[in-house]
């Protein structure tokens, strides 16, 4: 899978927000933006950083790749996001801008969308969530 970093319509992507929201020089990117497919990419990037000395998890999309739609490969990620946070006690931080499910993905669309609401409330019983709504936050993506 290549990487991408698109620039579109936003002002800033994905990497430059989620930079923006922890602490200077402390953001430590997990997984860049990825293609998914030659039609377009994951649309998110994920992270951990550090706020005020507390440790983070960042979930950022960016609206720029397939509307930061949810497809197989973006709710990969997010699970992943999600499942580094429950297993660290970190705090997680989505940065919404996405247009729901990528309808392109089908079925591997929605089975990653329960996967992310399950983890969701999973890590609400002991872990405490942060959602930045920087655009669009429809079907799945509301509900964080």
């Amino acid at each position: 899978m290549s990487r991408v970093e698109p620039r579109g319509n936003v002002e800033f992507t994905a990497r430059e927000r989620a930079e923006m929201f922890v602490d200077a020089g402390s953001f430590v990117e997990i997984s860049p933006l990825r293609k998914a497919n030659e039609s377009g990419g994951s649309g998110v990037v994920i992270g951990w950083g550090m706020t005020s000395g507390h440790p983070v998890v960042v979930a950022s999309h960016d609206a720029a790749v397939a509307s930061g739609a949810i497809g197989a490969v973006f709710a990969q990620q997010i699970m992943r996001a999600q499942r580094l946070a429950i297993d660290k006690g970190y705090q997680i931080v989505y940065i919404n801008d996405s247009g729901g499910a990528n309808i392109n993905d089908g079925i591997h669309a929605i089975q990653g969308c329960g996967g992310i609401i399950y983890n969701t409330v999973l890590a609400q019983q002991t872990l405490p969530h942060i959602s930045l709504i920087t655009g669009t936050s429809a079907h799945a993506r509301a509900y964080n």
